[in-house]
C-alpha cells in the first residue's frame, strides 16, 4: 500500500514488520542501531532515483511492537515530489522491509487530510488572461440583460422546446402527444355512429385521430398526427 507524504515536512512513519532470516516468523526487536546507521542504515529512492542513505541528521528510531519501528523521515528525506521507496536490508539479520510513499504538495495534503481546501484556480487566471481589466465596466450588467445579449427569456423558451421535443413513446414526442390530446378533447369530430371516428385539430385544417370502431365503439385501428 502507498502512503501518502507532504512535501519538505517532517514525518514518524510506522516502518516493518521485521522478521528473522531464518524463519521468516521471528520478529526482530533491537534493529535501531542498524536502522539508524549511517552508511548502511534506511536507504531511500526518491521519485525514482538511485537508493541512497536516509538523511544523516536523523531522529533516532524506537521500536514500536510486532516487529513495526518508529522512523523520522526529516523535512530533506520529503523534498521531492512523487514517490518515495524507503527500503532496509541486512541479510545477516532480517529480511527485506521496504514501505512506498507518494509526496505530494502541501495544499493537497492539507486538503486531503487536513481543514485545507484544495486550490482549483484555472491556468488562464495566473497567466493574467482573465483579469478585472479584461472584464470591464459593464461587459455584463443589468443593461446587457437588459439589450437581449443574454436573453433569459430565449433561454427558458429553448428549456421548454427542449422538452416538449423528447421522445415520449415511440416516435411520439410530448409535442405531438399534447396536439393530439388538444383534438380529442377540445377538437371538432365527425363520423360519430360510423365505423370512422375522426378528431379535427384546433384550428380545423387537419385531422389528428383518426380512428376504425366498431359496432360497440372500440376502436380496432388509430391513425395519429401530431406534427
Amino acid at each position: 500500500m502507498t502512503m501518502w507524504l507532504k512535501q519538505s515536512t517532517a514525518v514518524v512513519v510506522s516502518f516493518g514488520p521485521f522478521v528473522d532470516q531464518a524463519d521468516g516468523v521471528a520478529l526482530e526487536t533491537g534493529l535501531v542501531s542498524a536502522l539508524d546507521h549511517a552508511s548502511t542504515g534506511i536507504l531511500l529512492s526518491k521519485n525514482g532515483g538511485a537508493l541512497t542513505i536516509r538523511h544523516a541528521n536523523v531522529t533516532a528510531s524506537t521500536y514500536d511492537a510486532y516487529g513495526n519501528y518508529c522512523v523520522t523521515l526529516d523535512t530533506t528525506d520529503t523534498n521531492t515530489l512523487g514517490t518515495l521507496r524507503m527500503q532496509f536490508a541486512a541479510a545477516a539479520s532480517c529480511l527485506p522491509v521496504w514501505q512506498d510513499f507518494m509526496v505530494v504538495p502541501a495544499n493537497v495534503w492539507d486538503s486531503m487530510f487536513g481543514a485545507d481546501r484544495l486550490s482549483v484556480d484555472v491556468e488562464e487566471i495566473g497567466a493574467n488572461i482573465i483579469t478585472a481589466a479584461a472584464i470591464a465596466n459593464g461587459a455584463i450588467d443589468a443593461a446587457t440583460f437588459a439589450a437581449g445579449a443574454i436573453d433569459a427569456g430565449a433561454l427558458a423558451a429553448d428549456a421548454v422546446d427542449e422538452i416538449l421535443d423528447e421522445v415520449v413513446e415511440g416516435t411520439l414526442t410530448l409535442r405531438h402527444v399534447l396536439k393530439v390530446l388538444l383534438a380529442v378533447c377540445a377538437g371538432k369530430s365527425s363520423g360519430g355512429g360510423t365505423s370512422t371516428a375522426v378528431f379535427q385539430d384546433n384550428a380545423d385544417l387537419k385531422p389528428r385521430v383518426t380512428a376504425t370502431v366498431d359496432a360497440s365503439g372500440n376502436r380496432t385501428a388509430v391513425t395519429l398526427d401530431g406534427a
